[in-house]
């Protein structure tokens, strides 16, 4: 990516440093390293953001509409209860 570009308009973020994995293999510790690496972006992605004065929060009042029914739904619920 072009560095001229500002965080806000391209939403690019570059680990500050690699993954150092000692057991490749253990999927665990490699799935808690990806997290951990994924959740630092996003605080920094954050930062950079309010910074720049960009909104990325739902308002308090957001009202999603929902695909299915809550029929529907209650009847999903009640065959994961029974299971």
């Amino acid at each position: 990516l072009d560095p001229k570009f500002p965080f806000e308009e391209t939403l690019a973020f570059v680990a500050e440093k690699e993954l150092e994995i000692e057991e490749v293999e253990d999927d665990l510790k490699r799935e808690v390293e990806f997290y951990n690496q994924a959740l630092n972006a996003v605080k920094l992605s954050r930062k950079q953001l309010d910074k720049a004065g960009v909104k990325h929060m739902r308002p308090v009042d957001y009202f999603a509409e929902m695909v299915k029914s809550d029929k529907h739904m209650g009847r999903v619920k009640q065959h994961l209860l029974f299971e």
